[in-house]
C-alpha cells in the first residue's frame, strides 16, 4: 500500500506543477502580448 500513496504523492506534486507552469505560461503570453502593442505604436 505504501507505494500507491507514493504514486499518488507524486501524481499531486506533478498537478501541482503544471498548474503553476500553465499559469506563468498565461501570464508571459500576456506579457508578449503588450510588447507586440508597443511595439505597433
Amino acid at each position: 500500500m505504501f507505494g500507491v500513496k507514493k504514486i499518488e504523492a507524486t501524481i499531486n506534486k506533478l498537478l501541482e506543477t503544471i498548474a503553476k507552469l500553465t499559469k506563468r505560461v498565461e501570464e508571459l503570453e500576456k506579457l508578449v502580448e503588450f510588447h507586440e502593442k508597443v511595439r505597433r505604436r
